[in-house]
């Protein structure tokens, strides 16, 4: 009876695995789980799967005395809806070409979040897709608020805080068309059973992006709740923007200039998100200053046998056409460099950044960076790293440094040969990325040339590798 019994459960068990992914939710536990506890964690989805449930209710109730305990377990387990040893924080990401809900769910204990699990989905268009029907725009969130409702105890629902944060897509929205969707998704918002603000329905700026990047960064790390100088720092490259984060010392942080220090976990956390430097930014910004910003052709940053256009944020295109050279990344650099803005003056003198910004005075918080999303891609193509398919690597100024001469020195003819991993679409554009990528961390951020750093694009967590992002450090942030 024992092994039918077992026999059955299995059967159940690959039937709701059919049934969820057929819903296209997706569920990713940390941490090993018993039977039981897999039983618990999908009775949210008892609807779907009644008939089979009933059955093997059906066959421990028919079932020989000789396994009270199982039959008590099991029972204890489906009435316990009352009430929950878990909290949860529901995150929905509202990008530009779709929308993604988080729904992560944390046991507590001496005061610390421990994530057990997070539930993912994700559906298109994006947001901004509904400018002309804000109303359409709220209910098209409706499948994954209907996915975190599942997700979430109904003893924890009422408690539970719920998010969500707009990007890019609706960045780029005139103000009343954003205005309205977002006025549209708390009205929408006030249907479901969480727990909101008005502030819960934003569009977030970059500088909330790395402030919450910093918490998952140093989260996953084990590195939240100690001290200072077991902090991490967080640099984020994106394509329009790049984020820097790390925690400083009160004292520093009471005499910060306005605007650039937020209280988060417990740190004073020095966050700044330099709009216009990202990646693409800083590539069109350089191919025009190469130029000399005369409507002419770039040829320092592009090596003989590349040419072409390339344009950026509704600009006309840049021009650009590669001649040979000996001088390798000098050049290229030098008009990087440039893009930054070294020169000026920012609100405290001798902490710098770029651009005219206070830099955040370094500190034990900044003794270690770690740096993602388009450094470690460019790295990942060129070699700058040891290992591409890893969720992280060393790395070091100088190998970003080594990857820039050897990519200005490198004519078109033999890029797919000295650089096989690179895209076609970007090889033209390689010398003068990794010029950049290398202003920006030695001379934007100040790290020496043999400084090292981790490359990032996953942290293992609990023996699972979880995506380094900002969804889950505002999860966190909305817990504490």
């Amino acid at each position: 009876e024992e092994e039918f019994f077992r026999k059955a459960l299995k059967r159940v068990s690959r039937n709701l695995s059919r049934r969820l992914r057929a819903m296209g939710v997706v569920r990713r536990g940390f941490g090993k789980e018993d039977l039981w506890s897999k039983v618990y964690r999908l009775r949210g989805v008892a609807v779907v799967a009644s008939a089979p449930l009933f059955l093997v209710f059906m066959i421990i109730a028919l079932m020989p005395r000789g396994a009270p305990e199982a039959h008590a377990h099991f029972e204890s387990l489906a009435s316990s809806g009352g009430s929950s040893a878990y909290r949860y924080a529901v995150v929905i990401d509202a990008g530009s070409t779709g929308s993604r809900v988080h729904c992560y769910r944390f046991t507590e204990g001496g005061g610390a979040l421990d994530l057990v699990d997070d539930t993912f989905e994700q559906l298109k268009p994006g947001l901004s897709s509904f400018a002309e029907d804000p109303a359409a725009g709220a209910q098209s969130l409706s499948p994954l608020l209907d996915t975190a409702v599942r997700c979430v105890d109904l003893s924890q629902q009422t408690v539970t805080p719920v998010e969500v944060r707009a990007t890019a897509g609706l960045r780029l929205l005139p103000g009343e068309q954003a205005d309205g969707l977002l006025a549209a998704v708390r009205e929408h918002l006030a249907s479901y059973p969480f727990t909101f603000t008005a502030d819960s329905v934003s569009i977030m700026d970059g500088a909330d992006e790395g402030a919450f990047q910093w918490v998952t960064i140093n989260y996953l790390l084990g590195k939240l709740g100690k001290s200072l100088e077991e902090s991490v720092a967080a640099v984020d490259l994106g394509g329009g923007s790049v984020q820097v984060a790390y925690a400083i010392a009160d004292t520093p942080a009471g005499s910060a200039p306005a605007g650039y220090v937020r209280s988060l976990a417990g740190y004073n956390v020095y966050v700044h998100s330099y709009l216009g430097y990202g990646l693409m930014a800083g590539r069109f910004a350089s191919l025009k200053r190469a130029a000399g910003g005369d409507g002419g052709t770039a040829s320092t940053c592009f090596t003989e046998g590349f040419s072409g256009e390339f344009a950026y944020g509704g600009e006309a295109g840049a021009a650009f056409a590669g001649a040979a050279h000996t001088d390798g990344a000098g050049a290229c650099t030098a008009v990087t460099e440039g893009v930054l803005e070294l020169d000026k003056a920012c609100a405290v003198e001798a902490e710098c950044g770029f651009n005219g910004e206070w830099g955040g005075g370094g500190g034990v918080g900044a003794s270690h960076y770690y740096v993602s999303s388009y450094f470690f891609d460019r790295a990942a193509a060129t070699g700058a790293l040891d290992d591409p398919d890893a969720a992280s690597n060393p790395s070091s100024v100088r190998r970003f440094a080594e990857a820039a001469e050897k990519a200005c020195s490198t004519p078109a003819a033999d890029m797919a040969t000295a650089f096989p991993l690179v895209q076609e679409q970007d090889a033209p554009f390689l010398c003068i990325d990794l010029s950049y990528c290398h202003s920006l961390l030695e001379k934007g951020f100040k790290l020496g040339p043999e400084q090292d750093f981790t490359l990032v694009k996953r942290i293992q967590y609990k023996g699972e590798e979880v995506e380094a992002a900002w969804p889950l450090g505002a999860a966190i942030s909305s817990l504490s």
